[in-house]
C-alpha cells in the first residue's frame, strides 16, 4: 500500500483549516504585513452572489474541473474584474470552490507551489495567505 505523500508550504503567516464556530474573524498581525480589504459595492455583491450561487448550484456534482469552470456563470464572474476579489477570497474561506482559475486569471498570480497541484486544503491555504498579504482576504 502507498504512503500518502505530504508536501511541506511556507507561509509567512499560519491558516489553520478549521472553521471558525464563534463568528469572529482574526486579525492578521501586523507583523505579516497584512492590509484591510477593500470594501465592495453593494450592488456588485448582489451580482456576485447570485452568479456564485447559480454557478454553485449548476455545479455542485460535478468533478471535472473543466466542466466546473465551463459554466455560463464562471466566465461572468471573471468578467466582473478586480473589484470581486476580496468576494472570491472570502468564498474561498468559507466555502471551499474551485476559484483557483478565476483567482489566477484576475491577479495574474499563482501562489500554489507545483508540488501541491491538485491538493484542494493547500491551493486554499496558499490562496488565502496571498490574498491577506495582498489585501484582498
Amino acid at each position: 500500500m502507498d504512503s500518502p505523500q505530504t508536501a511541506a508550504i511556507k507561509f509567512d503567516a499560519q491558516v489553520s483549516l478549521e472553521p471558525r464556530l464563534d463568528g469572529i474573524e482574526p486579525a492578521l498581525p501586523a507583523m505579516y504585513g497584512a492590509i484591510a480589504a477593500a470594501p465592495v459595492d453593494p450592488e456588485l455583491m448582489a451580482q456576485f452572489q447570485q452568479l456564485a450561487f447559480e454557478w454553485k448550484s449548476a455545479t455542485a456534482g460535478l468533478s471535472s474541473p473543466r466542466a466546473i469552470i465551463e459554466h455560463p456563470a464562471y466566465p461572468q464572474i471573471i468578467a466582473m474584474g478586480e473589484p470581486i476579489l476580496p468576494l472570491i477570497f472570502r468564498d474561498l474561506q468559507d466555502n471551499g470552490g474551485w476559484w483557483y482559475p478565476a483567482l489566477r486569471t484576475l491577479t495574474g498570480a499563482n501562489p500554489v507551489p507545483a508540488d501541491v497541484q491538485g491538493q484542494p486544503e493547500l491551493n486554499a491555504a496558499a490562496w488565502l495567505c496571498w490574498g491577506q498579504a495582498n489585501g484582498y482576504a
